[in-house]
């Protein structure tokens, strides 16, 4: 491996620390609350600086794999500063949830989802402030505002079913990397929380099949979830990929009844930043 690659990621350490230090000890002083939360102020200042720039190169990236295909109700993990919210096609989104824990982006989200016409008062739009490990939450936010939705219509909302709050489209971009328990979090939300025939879209870095990069990812993986926010040694593909679910009679089947993961062409195989996209649609 060349060593630009492997020590390239203190290079990024360094610079998150050098955008972020300064303005985090600003928000924490005029906020003391945040004292308890720092990484809070600290990953919004970083995502601030460098995001709008990651999001414009990978415009291409993820308007092909987001615009065909989210649906329905959509379900952003990990929404961040809302990103996503611009690929997603009006035509076929009927309703934005954005799942974000870190409450310092929760003004950016709104803001933006506004600015292509979801609003929490038109009842396309919903913020969860829950971690993605937190399933239970989740469906509760879920099933409640499905509740007032038909309130809103003067309809009863005693007869609500699980499918009526299941999601249609399921979202992650550089979020399951720093999930808590992330194989079983990313089983149940499959499980639970997505529609049968519904999809789950992803980008992802991930573990390389390079044992070299896999060893540096490894080695590095612990400093930079202290400066990124995130690991690098998760093979997120392949747990999506090989899930496993129940039919009717207590039989296991495969999670998707289509769907692949893979590398992008401009990835070199030496990234420790390595992603793989993909898209994953549930069975029936």
């Amino acid at each position: 491996m060349k060593l630009s690659n492997i020590f390239g990621i203190l290079l990024h350490m360094i610079e998150h620390v050098q955008i972020a230090l300064i303005p985090t000890l600003k928000d924490i002083y005029k906020n003391p609350y945040l004292i308890f939360h720092p990484s809070h102020p600290f990953f919004t200042n970083v995502w601030a600086v460098i995001g709008p720039g990651i999001d414009e190169r990978e415009t291409e990236m993820k308007r092909a794999l987001v615009y065909p295909h989210a649906r329905g109700v959509v379900l952003d993990l990990g929404a961040g500063l809302g990103h996503i919210i611009k690929y997603l096609d009006r035509s076929k989104v009927t309703k934005y949830i954005a799942l974000e824990p870190n409450i310092c982006m929760h003004s950016e989200i709104r803001s933006k989802a506004s600015s292509y016409g979801f609003t929490e008062s038109n009842g396309n739009f919903l913020l969860i402030s829950s971690s993605a490990s937190d399933i239970s939450s989740i469906l509760f936010r879920l099933s409640t505002s499905v509740e007032n939705e038909e309130k809103s219509r003067s309809h009863s909302a005693l007869g609500i079913m699980i499918e009526d709050i299941r999601v249609d489209t399921i979202i992650t971009i550089r979020s399951a990397c720093s999930f808590p328990s992330p194989e079983k979090t990313l089983t149940r939300l499959a499980k639970d929380v997505l529609k049968p025939g519904g999809e789950f879209l992803f980008v992802e870095h991930v573990l390389s099949e390079r044992k070299d990069v896999a060893w540096w990812q490894r080695f590095w993986s612990p400093l930079w979830e202290v400066f990124a926010g995130c690991r690098l040694d998760r093979p997120t593909h392949l747990w999506i990929g090989e899930m496993k679910d129940f039919d009717g009679e207590g039989r296991t089947i495969d999670m998707w009844s289509e769907g692949e993961a893979k590398r992008p062409a401009e990835d070199p195989e030496e990234n420790l930043l390595g992603h793989r996209i993909g898209r994953f649609v549930k069975h029936l």
